[in-house]
């Protein structure tokens, strides 16, 4: 009888031993489950800060459409970390994974709305140009008829309501140093005719200063705030479809971030969300 006890003990110490080793293993698989979803995250959103960076200087299409599909990325990280199991805390580490993945959302959206300013303020900027540089030459070649045509109704630019652009047609040149950067309808029209008939499109159409710049990125971020919390203040609309699009997708992403952390909150702990040991 005896040597039957030893052996069940013995049993009983081997059992134990495999548990703590199975849970050592799951705790492993959890903690390394939770740094490669905040690390993915934080990966994703670094990738739209830097591809909207590199798209506004170097002018390069294929970083303007990472940070465009950036954001969609991320929502995708969202949905599937939110049926992660990050082991005894699992609805604790969800919310925060959740509440980071909105954060990115923000960050990475206000990167793209970015982009598209860039891109669309161009555009404008090129479109102006063209405008400009036609009524120079009605005036040149005396077709009254065309002097003082208004511009075409088409407005390029990404959003209504910005308050600088990152592209314009600089009017200085020899002679007129005053009239950079300035409200445009401070500014006279043939000031701006004579500048694109005398100079080419590269030569006109320029960067704004740094100081627009700072303050497009400051408006994009506040538009990416009141359209991911649905707040719609109003003062900032996407004006073309590409930027309706995009802001639709966010607000909808963040009704779905609320409606998951709410879910969660609320929610009870379940055995679903007990880390599970290999019988074998």
């Amino acid at each position: 009888m005896a040597f039957v006890h030893i052996l069940n003990y013995n049993a009983l110490l081997i059992w134990q031993v495999q548990i703590k080793m199975g849970e050592s293993k799951v705790k492993k698989i959890e903690i390394k489950t939770s740094v490669q979803a905040f690390g993915t995250l934080c990966v994703a959103t670094a990738i739209s800060l830097g591809s909207s960076y590199l798209a506004a200087t170097k002018g390069s299409t294929l970083f303007t459409l990472i940070s465009w599909f950036v954001p969609i990325a991320v929502i995708l990280l969202a949905v599937f970390g939110s049926f992660l199991k990050f082991g005894e805390e699992t609805k604790v580490m969800r919310v925060l994974f959740i509440a980071c993945s909105y954060l990115s959302l923000i960050i990475c959206f206000a990167a793209s709305y970015y982009t598209m300013c860039y891109m669309f303020d161009k555009l404008e900027a090129e479109a102006d140009y063209s405008y400009y540089k036609s009524q120079g030459q009605a005036i040149k070649e005396g077709r009254h008829e065309d002097i003082g045509r208004p511009r075409y109704d088409l407005n390029w630019q990404a959003f209504n309501g910005m308050q600088k652009r990152l592209w314009d047609i600089n009017t200085t040149f020899p002679g007129n140093h005053i009239f950079w950067n300035l409200d445009r309808s401070a500014i006279p029209q043939a000031l701006f005719i004579k500048a694109c008939m005398s100079n080419e499109m590269k030569d006109v159409v320029k960067r704004t200063h740094d100081s627009d710049s700072f303050s497009v990125k400051i408006d994009c971020l506040h538009f990416s705030v009141a359209t991911i919390t649905t707040l719609g203040y109003g003062d900032i609309t996407p004006n073309n479809n590409l930027s309706k699009i995009a802001s639709d997708i966010e607000a909808l992403s963040g009704l779905f971030l609320f409606v998951v952390t709410l879910g969660l909150v609320l929610s009870r702990e379940g055995p679903q969300d007990e880390p599970k040991l290999d019988s074998n």
